[in-house]
């Protein structure tokens, strides 16, 4: 079984909103980093993934209690789109991702559809 040795940023974007005088001001993004498993991608899933023209490259458990419904997170340097999660026995559940670039898009996760 895989070990909790894996720190993982969950990321809520930040928002905008109106300052007590109405102009428009940033909401800064917030963060929690915790522990995670990191799971191995299963081919059942990676094909599942790529009929839909993504591309799952990490999938990582965390308790459920920990886990806010967050979109984003960020594992050794990346950022990844939480694609989808799963529920599972003891509180857990598992956060399928797929890597974002810089940009914010999908990174090589779109498939030629042109060959």
């Amino acid at each position: 079984m895989a070990n909790w040795d894996h720190e993982i940023t969950l990321i809520t974007p930040g928002y905008s909103d109106k300052d007590s005088d109405g102009f428009a001001i940033e909401v800064d993004a917030d963060e929690d980093t915790i522990l995670a498993r990191k799971l191995p991608v299963r081919s059942q899933e990676f094909y599942a993934a790529a009929q839909s023209n993504f591309t799952i490259e990490q999938i990582f458990e965390v308790h459920i209690f920990e886990y806010k419904g967050q979109k984003k997170l960020s594992f050794e340097g990346n950022e990844y789109r939480v694609y989808r999660t799963f529920e599972k026995p003891g509180h857990l559940i598992e956060l399928y991702c797929s890597r974002i670039d810089e940009n914010h898009n999908r990174e090589g996760n779109q498939h030629d559809t042109n060959s």
